[in-house]
């Protein structure tokens, strides 16, 4: 039974490996749409309003990007040395 469960699992897994970016585009969307709606709820000045959409849209994505850049396994990799 334990064994059924490993294999089940790591199909699962698998299948999430290769959907990964979709999930984290998925997650980076969302994030930036709820950001962006409590900006828009707030009593503040338009030009006030426009900073902070930018400062949320430029964290969202770097934060994104550096996830994106963690799963895809590169940074764990050793460069060779060029000497």
């Amino acid at each position: 039974m334990d064994n059924l469960s490993s294999n089940s699992q790591a199909k699962a897994l698998e299948s999430l490996d290769s959907w990964k970016y979709q999930i984290l585009f998925g997650i980076w969307l969302g994030g930036t749409a709820f950001a962006f709606h409590r900006i828009r709820r707030q009593p503040f000045r338009q030009a006030v309003k426009v900073e902070q959409y930018e400062t949320v849209f430029k964290s969202t994505s770097l934060a994104a990007t550096v996830a994106g850049i963690a799963m895809s396994g590169r940074a764990n990799r050793t460069r060779p040395r060029a000497f």
